[in-house]
């Protein structure tokens, strides 16, 4: 119903597979939720006219949000996905906590809420992409960046989970288009499982922290971004459950923007997909057969550490990766900085810079390019060869039908980055794929935070309907 014109009960039987008194059944819950709505008569084949049903797109919201280092950006939505009003909002003040950050989400919802006269309780969800590592059961650990509080223990950590545990409603599982996991959810969706974990302090700052993987080429984010343990993410959203009364789901925002990017975007109808987030570090989310894959502790598509030239001291890294380090854009303008630092003089990138190579980033290496700046051209070169054989080599691995590239280092120039990269791939992987830059950029993750809500939404729906053919 929700992918074409109005139907009748008849011809949604004939269409689904699914008999006549189960469809009569269903369309009167759907009906009874608001989610179709009877639009008039249809034409008659001889008898009485049948009924029309047609999906009602503002039968409920949804709210997306795509948490960064510096920024959150949020958006609410109808059910069709059509973005009714968006909001940007810095991550941190002066002293930011969990807490605190969850506040400030909190304070954008209820903005955006405010905005588009959305009453809350209409809001089916919120979906955030974060830029942590999620695992494979839905328990996301916390996006380094988001807590600068270095003052706040563990035992603090602990105190505010357990003062959270009784008055939230569960986190919802990541959803492939599923909901795995939920046979320990009670019918109100309280998690126990979960509740005990936070109460016995089975998160209690045992992972080390994770990069975050956020940015464009300007100044914001440059270098690595410092983070704390797996409770703070969890507290986070537990706080706004607590705060807001809505469900909460949380994903990695790689893997937000690749759902954005199949709902509305480029990897639209593809079954076998990828998407490059290329900024202060380098992100990979995968498509494989229609389902965002998440690899046994949903950390899939980490290429950030694979391994470039040759391989020297074996040694695990407390930081970006060796790729990332190399062609993201803080590695990019720190080459470039090292080169000209070596070869001393002037530069068109220098001079972009006000003569300040503190002021030097991606974006202004590129410019420097474009201007002739031979020093910013070879950068530019080797970062666009170092990038098409990674993509080649995952191209090889996954052999998708499509690959759309965003960030901040993805909008260079397409002569110094785009085009190079779709040479490479093309000569190297046997069936190369489409190569495509994002066009709907900073709303990806957005949609695609979003999309998880519905994702869960139509599965109790399909849940119901199995229930009921059954």
């Amino acid at each position: 119903m929700q992918q074409g014109e109005p139907l009748s009960r008849v011809e949604l039987a004939a269409r689904t597979g699914i008999s006549l008194p189960a469809v009569v059944k269903l369309v009167e819950e759907l009906e009874q939720e608001g989610l179709v709505v009877c639009v008039g008569a249809g034409p008659s084949s001889g008898g009485r006219r049948p009924l029309l049903f047609a999906y009602n797109s503002r039968a409920g919201y949804v709210v997306g949000l795509d948490v960064g280092a510096t920024k959150i950006a949020g958006g609410i939505l109808d059910l069709e996905g059509n973005i009714l009003a968006t909001e940007t909002v810095p991550t941190h003040s002066t002293e930011p906590s969990p807490v605190h950050v969850g506040e400030r989400v909190k304070r954008l919802v209820e903005q955006l809420v405010a905005q588009t006269g959305v009453d809350l309780t209409k809001v089916l969800g919120i979906g955030i992409g974060v830029p942590g590592i999620p695992d494979a059961e839905g328990n996301i650990g916390l996006a380094p960046g988001l807590h600068r509080d270095q003052s706040r223990t563990v035992d603090d950590v602990a105190d505010e989970r357990r003062a959270l545990v009784g008055s939230h409603t569960a986190i919802a599982d990541r959803g492939n288009g599923q909901l795995p996991g939920t046979g320990h959810l009670s019918p109100n969706g309280h998690d126990s499982h979960r509740d005990q974990r936070w109460a016995d302090g089975a998160y209690s700052n045992q992972r080390k922290s994770t990069e975050m993987k956020t940015g464009g080429m300007g100044n914001d984010g440059a270098g690595s971004v410092q983070g704390s343990n797996d409770d703070e993410i969890v507290a986070l959203g537990a706080y706004l459950q607590a705060e807001l009364g809505r469900p909460v789901y949380m994903d990695n925002d790689v893997n937000a923007f690749l759902r954005g990017e199949a709902w509305k975007g480029a990897l639209q109808g593809a079954k076998h997909a990828v998407a490059v987030t290329i900024g202060t570090g380098i992100g990979v989310a995968l498509l494989v057969n229609g389902d965002v894959y998440q690899g046994a502790r949903g950390s899939a598509g980490e290429i950030g550490y694979w391994l470039i030239g040759a391989l020297g001291p074996i040694a695990r890294s407390s930081g970006y990766g060796p790729l990332e380090s190399f062609a993201a854009g803080p590695g990019i303008a720190r080459r470039y900085v090292a080169r000209l630092k070596a070869r001393g003089g002037s530069s068109a990138v220098l001079d972009l810079a006000g003569g300040d190579m503190r002021n030097i980033t991606a974006r202004l290496v590129a410019e420097g390019a474009m201007l002739g700046d031979s020093l910013a051209l070879d950068v530019w070169r080797e970062t666009a060869e170092t990038l098409g054989v990674a993509l080649a080599n995952l191209c090889c691995l996954m052999d998708p039908e499509v690959l759309v590239l965003a960030g901040g280092v993805s909008r260079a120039p397409r002569e110094l980055l785009l085009d190079p990269v779709r040479r490479i791939v093309e000569t190297l992987v046997p069936y190369p794929p489409k190569i495509v830059l994002s066009q709907l950029k900073e709303q990806a993750a957005i949609l695609g935070a979003a999309a998880l809500v519905l994702e869960s939404r139509r599965s109790s729906i399909s849940y119901t309907t199995a229930a009921i053919k059954a």
